[in-house]
């Protein structure tokens, strides 16, 4: 193909436990609905209307918020958090 791609950020967010699978994290079929009902109905109080679709910013969320934190130590998320702020003691959004 020779046109240029147009890549949409947004995906069904029927679509997010295959994302999940697909970087390690193998939710069962419960935690998949309740994940999906999560995002479903998250804007219903703002907007009255359901989400169809998931920005990578809410997946990265949902991601981390209900993967298990095996592995993840103190002093891990300290030095992550040192390398992003540079050594400042705050972070821009």
């Amino acid at each position: 193909m020779t046109e240029a791609r147009t890549l949409n950020t947004k995906v069904p967010y029927t679509s997010m436990s295959e994302m999940m699978r697909a970087l390690g994290y193998y939710p069962t079929e419960k935690e998949v609905q309740n994940m999906q009902n999560e995002v479903k109905y998250s804007k219903m109080a703002e907007t009255g209307a359901e989400v169809q679709y998931l920005g990578i910013e809410d997946f990265l969320k949902l991601f981390v918020n209900h993967r298990p934190v095996y592995g993840i130590t103190r002093n891990l998320v300290e030095d992550s958090l040192k390398a992003i702020t540079r050594g400042s003691t705050t972070m821009k959004r």
